[in-house]
């Protein structure tokens, strides 16, 4: 009887602990960011700064959240590869495309930044006019949703 009790304790208990474990978030020093990450803020947002990185953990990984002084938000990969980048106020810089992509939207969007980008195995674009863009990661053109 006591090993029967001892046993249900532990089935009720162990999952309660594993889901406090599952997410957690943490300020980190910008320092601690990967190189690569470091380096695609210096090329792509050297007007603003580092106002605050969060490590976020999930799933038995990590990614990490950063808040630049020009109201963007990128979040990288632990390797420091970006996933996605958003900036609703001044747009994201166009820098951050391949050049094909870029060229896509200089001439068939003139007037509209992209104010949301994700990649992971496509490129996710939303325009500052609502519309959506899914193009590969060779930045052929596969998705328009108006």
């Amino acid at each position: 009887m006591k090993k029967l009790f001892a046993f249900l304790a532990a089935a009720v208990i162990a999952p309660t602990g594993l889901v406090g474990c599952e997410k957690s978030d943490q300020l980190v020093d910008p320092n601690r960011l990967p190189d690569k990450a470091q380096n695609f803020i210096t090329n792509h947002f050297s007007a603003a700064t580092i106002k605050n990185v969060v490590k976020e953990y999930d799933d038995m990984t990590y990614t990490y959240d950063v808040y630049l002084s020009d109201g963007t938000q990128i979040e990288f990969k632990r390797g420091g590869d970006w996933l996605s980048i958003d900036n609703r106020q001044t747009g994201v810089p166009s820098s951050i495309f391949p050049e094909n992509i870029q060229s896509y939207l200089t001439t068939n969007y003139p007037n509209t930044f992209v104010v949301d980008v994700d990649r992971d195995w496509q490129y996710d674009v939303e325009l500052s006019n609502g519309v959506e863009l899914d193009f590969t990661l060779g930045g052929k053109i596969v998705i328009v949703d108006y």
